[in-house]
């Protein structure tokens, strides 16, 4: 019986572990999204001296506190125990010297802060930050198009977002060869700066083709509304269609009437031709 609740105590330990060990990468990947290509990778780089030490330390802590009758409940402890390894590995505390050189960005972060070059380190970390962001939101953006037929009836859109995501994972490639010394600084300012001016642009592009796309319902709808108001217009004006006297009009309402149907067609025709 002892023994059956050991291994219970086990299998517990190593799935709460587990979870908090995938919801901290999880944290980093938000931060640095370019790495999602490498997630395997990113876990590969937890360093197991300093994770084991992080770990028994949170759980001597929590029994400590689980015998003082700070938990209300096992699930409450067990719930802390995930969320602190979710912490301790969003932190970037367990990862060894690639992890923290090459994917955290502690050194230009720690650059960034003080030294002779803060203005370079600043920008780079500001424009690393900034493509991040633009990689980020199109990850996003590529998983929802492949979630219906969006990619077949917005091409250039997916297009962009694939790209994009793909700028991810070679800025995350260029990185890897120059932390192993396959580069070497000048090539790999240039491949950045490539990488970041392919991105800014296919972004752009992307913000502009959203704008079309979006406006097309808008100026079809538009289009019909003013249709509409010409007609009903034209009709208010022919007191001979509706058998009766509706009222009197300005003589130019005809005119106007027929120009919003003009203005109407000409908006239609626009429409279904940039479709």
């Amino acid at each position: 019986m002892d023994e059956e609740k050991e291994e219970g105590v086990s299998s517990r330990v190593k799935n709460v572990t587990n979870y908090g060990i995938d919801t901290g990468l999880n944290g980093i990947l938000e931060n640095h999204p370019g790495w999602i290509s490498y997630r395997d990778s990113l876990r590969s780089h937890i360093d197991e001296q300093k994770f084991e030490a992080e770990k028994n330390r949170i759980f001597a802590e929590t029994n400590e506190a689980s015998r003082s009758g700070k938990f209300a409940s096992e699930y409450l402890m067990w719930k802390h125990v995930y969320e602190q390894i979710a912490k301790v590995v969003a932190s970037g505390k367990v990862f060894d010297d690639f992890g923290n050189e090459v994917i955290l960005n502690k050194s230009l972060e720690e650059r960034a802060s003080n030294g002779f070059f803060v203005g370079g380190a600043r920008r780079e970390l500001s424009e690393q930050t900034e493509l991040d962001k633009k990689i980020g939101a199109f990850n996003e953006l590529y998983d929802l198009m492949k979630k219906g037929d969006y990619a077949q009836r917005m091409p250039e859109l997916a297009e962009a977002a694939a790209t994009i995501q793909d700028a991810g994972m070679l800025n995350a490639a260029v990185d890897i060869l120059k932390y192993h010394g396959l580069i070497d600084g000048r090539k790999y300012s240039i491949i950045k700066d490539s990488i970041k001016e392919k991105a800014d642009g296919v972004y752009e592009t992307a913000l502009t083709k959203i704008e079309e796309y979006s406006s097309k319902p808008v100026q079809k709808a538009a289009a019909a509304i003013l249709g509409i108001f010409g007609v009903g217009i034209l009709i208010a004006t022919k007191t001979a269609i509706t058998g009766g006297v509706i009222g009197t009009l300005p003589s130019s309402s005809s005119f106007i009437a027929i120009g919003l149907m003009i203005v109407s067609l000409i908006w239609m025709w626009k429409a279904f031709k940039s479709k």
